[in-house]
């Protein structure tokens, strides 16, 4: 399992310790859509892009992923 499916595994977990229906589905924190663990749909986001030092990442949905870009 690599680092992305058990952070987004965790996150789940974590979901679920309020409304246990929500185990296995990761919430995007910007636009609080639900989406199942294993979608194509969650991306990886550097919260300071890389290019000026950024090593915290956090998890969106693609479309915010995409909305946001490198600002």
């Amino acid at each position: 399992m690599n680092l992305k499916s058990s952070s987004i595994l965790e996150i789940s977990q974590e979901l679920s310790r309020f409304d246990f229906e929500m185990l296995g589905f990761f919430r995007c924190p910007t636009c609080l859509r639900d989406f199942p663990k294993k979608s194509k749909e969650i991306t990886e986001e550097l919260i300071v892009p890389d290019n000026v030092g950024g090593k915290i990442s956090t998890f969106l949905c693609k479309d915010y992923n995409s909305l946001f870009g490198s600002k």
